[in-house]
């Protein structure tokens, strides 16, 4: 018997009754009447549902309150290795991880707006064939969190996506909600566990600031894997300034202007 099963077992035992951390929920979770009645799409939407309620009730810099929800979230289901997964992401990241945990559901209305990246990155390779071509082929997804854009690129563009991230819980926590092909980094590697000019292209969503490398070392290994045509897409804000730092690594900007994101080309071989 699984672990999922297990705990619902338990469940069964005292009534079906959630634990009393569920309480202000405001709804309850169907009572499930024998084993065979369990599945995991049930669980993960429980869990889920427990994390848009902790996201609609917190409002950033509510760290005692956050982690009451986030307690909540993951107690309600007694599933250990998920509570200790949640408990582990980086309390700085872990808004963004619940938010990913609800794109990774393609819920409409999910706080990392799956589909307006979605609409996003189509405007991107709808301008620039070289950038429709190169996702289609290996992508990297640099800073992957629970791993939703890695997931968006394969279910959307096709894409061979691939997506690595130092947070352990993270990680641990996409793979639970379906995301695959995750690595999860050791946080004082030199480089990216890739050969040089491996990747048809790399994205980075908004990592520049929280990253553990700094914006040099992000570029270098972004511009050392690629291929030589390989394309890199960013979601930052585009500046004079951000277009010199991404020439001094290697990298012109060939489309942009589609809200934060832009596609930039790499354009030679040597960055230093």
């Amino acid at each position: 018997m699984s672990e999922i099963q297990m705990a619902e077992a338990k469940r069964i035992e005292r009534g079906g009754q959630c634990s009393g951390s569920q309480q202000g929920f405001g709804t309850q979770r169907p009572k499930i009447e024998t084993i065979m009645d369990i599945n995991i799409e049930t669980v993960r939407a429980t869990l889920l549902d427990a994390v848009c309620g902790y996201l609609k009730n917190v409002n950033p810099g509510e760290d005692e309150k956050r982690q009451h929800w986030l307690d909540c979230a993951t107690e309600c289901l007694d599933i250990p290795h998920i509570a200790a997964a949640c408990r582990k992401v980086n309390p700085q990241f872990r808004h963004f991880a619940m938010s990913g945990v609800a794109a990774l559901m393609k819920r409409e209305n999910d706080p990392a707006q799956y589909g307006m990246n979605r609409d996003l990155l189509a405007k991107l390779a709808e301008r620039s064939p070289l950038v429709r071509e190169r996702m289609k082929g290996h992508v990297l997804d640099f800073g992957c969190g629970v791993g939703w854009l890695t997931k968006l690129l394969r279910d959307e563009f096709g894409s061979d996506s691939i997506g690595i991230d130092v947070d352990e819980g993270a990680i641990t926590l996409g793979r639970f909600f379906g995301a695959t092909g995750l690595i999860q980094m050791d946080k004082d590697a030199e480089g990216l566990p890739f050969p040089d000019g491996k990747l048809d292209a790399v994205v980075i969503k908004e990592v520049f600031d929280v990253a553990c490398w700094s914006e040099t070392n992000i570029l270098d290994e972004a511009h050392r894997v690629t291929r030589p045509d390989g394309v890199l897409l960013t979601s930052e804000f585009y500046s004079q300034s951000l277009r010199r730092m991404f020439a001094e690594h290697g990298f012109k900007a060939v489309c942009g202007g589609i809200a934060c994101w832009t596609a930039w080309k790499k354009t030679r071989q040597d960055v230093r």
